[in-house]
């Protein structure tokens, strides 16, 4: 057996403490150490009357027994009064035990406003209203549990408990949501549903089914979900008598009651009603998502929804402002062409700054040059296009007001040199939505293919959408290529050249006429770069950089096996060096030497070396400077940007031969820590 659980320096709240089960809940947490508030309003099972005693009661006897615990008489429907008591004597709060209930049972037909009125009043809003108060708290302090008693009369239903079953049912759902909105924050939200005798159970259950159904049968449950190790979240469980189960959603396959572009009758329901309701080849889904999902796929089968054409996209299912996430990520977005020829590419070159002032731009400006070349930036114009329909048109999973969005980030990759003229055709998909509080960042991925079908690009943009965060989203993702920042020495060049009044924006505010000075520093194959005004210093252009194949196409550079080549896979490893600073202990905790051997085309083009055996740990291009590798891995380049990404499977690769491991390879098992913050390894 393992350690006991423990509450030490942990605070709980529990409504309805007086007696029963919320009784048992606050001894128990108190007998492993928790600080307890012992809510109980003191009236009768029907919510009349108000009493301290059946508090203050609970409260000496936790005291006699050494425990820690205050007393609380307010009603929850004033949440914030409890939790204030909290805070006010232990100093904080991290689990509430939502267990408080009354009973006005009826027949439907018999049913008072004044019976459903008051039920949902204790039941769901106090529920809601204590858990909201203590809300703020636990995402303070990073942890948080909370538990909402729900019955199988809610689940089940059961006759003369119309308002007590709503509501009871009702809290599994504000549980589920309190799951998915508290994940980041490390708060926990579960349903249970216990059996148990006590004051409310007693009016449908007879005495001796009553004696024999403890709480004590009931609270060990709840006190482990609580616990600060169970991750346990949105889920919903019954128990009594010593009993546990969780409980699930079940789904048929379910069937198509329509064909495409036709009406949908009732005699079509009624003839596949079998089909509909037959369990036998059941599925269960745990998320809103899948459902969305599932009926975009049914559209696109019958309607083409999201193929061929953007329809209107169906509301939200997340509730965060009208963004969600993954539905938008699942989007099939339509491919777009673009054609042009050298006028386009001229007046591109022209907006952008070149001038016949200077020789070298001549063959960007003039079709007849001898020379005549694209601007390779160009490409952001067929990306552009390619992202363009998903605003206008329209795309499920976000609701974005055009006049707010802002271009943030761009990354590029070309694979060989634009035509001076030509069709290309761009593939966009959303790879992620961020949430960075003042707006929601947007990172859309564009493939563009010439009229061979040859890769001719790979951009990717990240749109600022201005006033659309606060959807409680990832702030970061292993999707958006990084900043990388530039060498700290000085810069191997420099130039500077005045703006133009019909230039462009930058991260610092930029005045027509003034000066920028580009800085440069050159890395292997990698260029870094940043811009600065002269007249005021300020940094303007940061965290850019230019990867350099020599003449080389798309397939030549894969081919190439030069060492001093810059690769996809550099990126990765800059990344790791960037990130190993801000880790400390990180080194201690892997204690071993990995090498890398990259490859393209099966031959090594470059090794690298992450040292965490020597003090903070280092990252290096090379082999070991001092020892040997622990751990060797061997990978493409490709593969290991997949791997990093999440597009390959860490197993896989291994079992398939795509990575290939030499030494110890148990220590394989700590490479997730080396690249926790960018990927999914």
């Amino acid at each position: 057996m393992g350690e006991p659980l423990r509450f030490d320096g942990k605070v709980v709240l529990v409504t309805g403490a007086g007696q029963g089960l919320g009784r048992q809940y606050a001894i128990q947490f108190a007998e492993r150490g928790a600080s307890v508030v012992v809510n109980d309003l003191g009236g009768s099972f029907k919510g009349e009357g108000q009493s301290t005693r059946a508090a203050d009661k609970v409260v000496d006897e936790i005291r006699a027994k050494g425990g820690k615990a205050v007393a609380n008489y307010d009603s929850v429907e004033f949440g914030e009064k409890l939790v204030e008591t909290a805070i006010k004597e232990f100093g904080r709060i991290d689990i509430v035990i939502n267990n408080a209930g009354i009973l006005r049972d009826k027949s439907f037909a018999r049913v008072s406003d004044l019976d459903w009125d008051l039920i949902q009043k204790v039941h769901l809003r106090g529920s809601f209203s204590v858990s909201r108060a203590a809300w703020p708290h636990m995402k303070k302090n990073n942890f948080g549990r909370i538990i909402m008693t729900s019955s199988v009369a809610g689940i089940f239903g059961n006759f003369g408990q119309a308002n007590y079953s709503a509501a009871k049912l009702g809290l599994v759902g504000l549980s589920n949501t309190l799951a998915i909105e508290g994940r980041k924050y490390n708060i926990t939200s579960n349903a249970v549903a216990p059996t148990a005798g006590s004051r409310l159970t007693e009016t449908v259950m007879p005495p001796e089914l009553v004696a024999a159904l403890k709480p004590e049968f009931v609270a060990p449950l709840v006190l482990y979900l609580c616990h600060e190790n169970t991750q346990e979240s949105g889920s919903l469980f019954e128990v009594g008598g010593g009993w546990v189960a969780k409980l699930r959603w079940q789904r048929t396959v379910g069937a198509i009651c329509r064909e495409a572009s036709t009406p949908m009758t009732p005699e079509s329901v009624r003839d596949q009603w079998e089909k509909i309701t037959d369990f036998s080849d059941s599925t269960n889904p745990t998320t809103s998502m899948e459902t969305t999902k599932h009926l975009i796929s049914v559209l696109g089968e019958l309607d083409g929804f999201g193929q061929n054409s953007q329809p209107q996209r169906p509301p939200s299912s997340s509730g965060n402002g009208g963004i969600d996430v993954e539905l938008a990520k699942s989007a099939n977005v339509k491919p777009s062409t673009f054609e042009y020829t050298p006028k386009e590419a001229i007046l591109y070159a022209l907006s952008i700054g070149y001038t016949t002032r200077d020789e070298d731009h001549l063959k960007f400006l003039y079709e007849g040059s001898e020379d005549f070349s694209v601007v390779p930036s160009f490409s952001i114009l067929p990306s552009q296009a390619g992202t363009a329909g998903l605003f206008t048109g329209g795309i499920p999973g976000l609701s974005v007001d055009v006049t707010k969005i802002l271009h943030g980030e761009q990354y590029m990759e070309l694979f060989k040199p634009f035509a001076p003229s030509g069709k290309l055709t761009s593939k966009a998909r959303i790879v992620d939505v961020l949430d960075k509080g003042v707006g929601a960042l947007i990172v859309i991925n564009v493939d563009t293919f010439d009229e061979k079908n040859e890769k001719v690009a790979f951009n990717q943009s990240a749109i600022m959408v201005i006033g659309a965060g606060g959807f409680q989203g990832a702030k970061s993702s292993s999707e958006l290529k990084p900043m990388i920042k530039a060498p700290t020495r000085a810069p191997d060049s420099s130039m500077a050249e005045k703006t133009s009044v019909d230039q462009v924006r930058f991260s610092k505010p930029v005045l027509p006429g003034q000066t920028l000075q580009t800085d440069m520093w050159k890395d292997g194959n990698r260029i870094f770069f940043q811009c600065k005004v002269v007249e005021n210093g300020s940094v303007c252009l940061s965290g850019a950089y230019i990867d350099l194949y020599e003449g080389a196409t798309e397939s030549q550079a894969s081919s190439k096996g030069s060492s001093n080549m810059a690769l996809k896979s550099d990126a990765v490893f800059k990344g790791m060096i960037e990130q190993l600073k801000g880790r400390k202990g990180v080194a201690k905790k892997i204690n071993a030497v990995f090498v890398w051997e990259i490859t393209q085309g099966g031959k090594k083009v470059a090794e690298w070396t992450a040292d965490m055996k020597t003090g903070e740990g280092s990252v290096y291009e090379g082999t070991p400077k001092s020892g040997k590798a622990d751990c060797t891995v061997v990978i493409s380049d490709d593969d290991l940007v997949d791997l990093v990404t999440g597009k390959l499977n860490g197993q896989q690769a291994f079992m398939s031969g795509k990575m290939k491991l030499r030494g110890n390879i148990m220590l394989a098992q700590k490479l997730g820590e080396l690249f926790k913050d960018q990927a999914k390894l």
